[in-house]
């Protein structure tokens, strides 16, 4: 029998970093050729018929969400948004009910520029991978270490800029982050990472520089200008 994919949409920050002015709405809710990110970011993850839902997690408080994902087949809107995006990610986790072998793909809310043919790639691979995997693309930029001033260079061999989806067994993700929740580790800035530090190494999955996460105001204007939108 086919395992279940389901897909989890962390939406609960704020994005300070790409707003010029306070009180600004969440980044995942502003515009894109006329459409809020979050839409076009959840559009195209349900081009995939595998995916038979996608799961998109914000906070109690949330006044956006539900009208901007209006009349989209397939979407469960879930108030459990938490302090961390670790914390985001396992309060949904546990408040879905699927079997230790299907699988979870969690992607960025404002991560839109991803291409079917890249989703489909993705997700390919993984299903023929014991553990799972990630997008990336590899460091091409010489990478150094400072502050005000260069204290040394890193040698970019084997180097990724990680991206999402990321995809892994339900069972194994929810392990992996309740272990990390109750250790407390800091430098769990991914599912990936928690998957690491129970002792396994996930897939790597060449991605696409399209597939760039909106963090800057400028990327607002580059992601429409560039990717078609």
């Amino acid at each position: 029998m086919n395992n279940s994919i389901v897909a989890i949409v962390p939406a609960s920050g704020i994005g300070h970093r790409a707003s010029n002015e306070q009180n600004d709405i969440p980044k995942q809710y502003k515009k894109i050729a006329g459409i809020p990110i979050l839409r076009h970011t959840v559009t195209k993850l349900l081009l995939d018929s595998r995916i038979s839902h996608v799961n998109v997690i914000i906070k109690q408080d949330d006044c956006f969400a539900e009208q901007i994902l209006d009349n989209l087949n397939k979407v469960n809107i879930i108030k459990c948004g938490g302090k961390r995006r670790i914390d985001t990610v396992y309060n949904a986790i546990n408040l879905i009910n699927l079997n230790k072998n299907d699988w979870i793909i969690i992607h960025d809310a404002v991560r839109p520029g991803f291409s079917i043919n890249c989703l489909t790639k993705f997700i390919d691979q993984c299903l023929y991978d014991k553990v799972g995997g990630i997008l990336a693309i590899p460091v091409i930029d010489t990478i150094k270490k400072g502050s005000i001033r260069v204290h040394h260079t890193i040698n970019r061999d084997d180097l990724w800029l990680i991206q999402t989806p990321q995809m892994f067994r339900f069972g194994l993700l929810k392990k992996a982050l309740s272990i990390a929740i109750q250790n407390n580790l800091p430098d769990i800035t991914d599912e990936a990472s928690a998957i690491e530090y129970i002792g396994h190494n996930p897939l790597i999955i060449k991605g696409s520089i399209s597939n760039f996460k909106i963090t800057w105001p400028e990327d607002f204007a580059l992601m429409e200008k560039l990717y078609g939108f």
